[in-house]
């Protein structure tokens, strides 16, 4: 899940020590706050940012 804080560069560096452990498929979620009592989002990526 992505959308806690994490940089670009946090995301790509667990990515690729993920492949170098052989994992060859990855699915990424991005947390959207159900409501205002729950943590709020620190930025929203749009999906045409992951082409």
């Amino acid at each position: 899940m992505v959308g806690l804080g994490e940089t670009n560069a946090e995301i790509i560096e667990v990515m690729r020590d993920l492949r170098r452990h052989g994992v060859t498929m990855l699915t990424l979620g991005q947390y959207l706050q159900p409501s205002r009592h729950h943590l709020p989002v620190q930025r929203y990526v749009s999906p045409d940012e992951f082409r």
